[in-house]
């Protein structure tokens, strides 16, 4: 178990956690066993801008106003 520190909350199983970086952006990790069986057990998001990229259990890519990526397989 974690103690007590900011941007961390840790409970029954769960996380979550809150990231700033030197540049003043944030990232965020949310670790949730009590999702769906049907969603993305891995799920990462970044954005930059508008743009935006979504890789779905490593297997599946989608680029959002990114120039060249629009929808892959891996």
């Amino acid at each position: 178990m974690i103690g007590e520190m900011p941007g961390i909350c840790i409970r029954d199983g769960e996380a979550m956690m809150i990231l700033k970086f030197g540049d003043g952006s944030f990232g965020s990790i949310h670790d949730l066993g009590n999702d769906h069986r049907s969603l993305s057990k891995e799920r990462l998001e970044a954005s930059a801008a508008v743009r935006v990229q979504q890789l779905d259990n490593f297997r599946k890519l989608r680029g959002f106003a990114w120039p060249g990526v629009s929808r892959m397989r891996l």
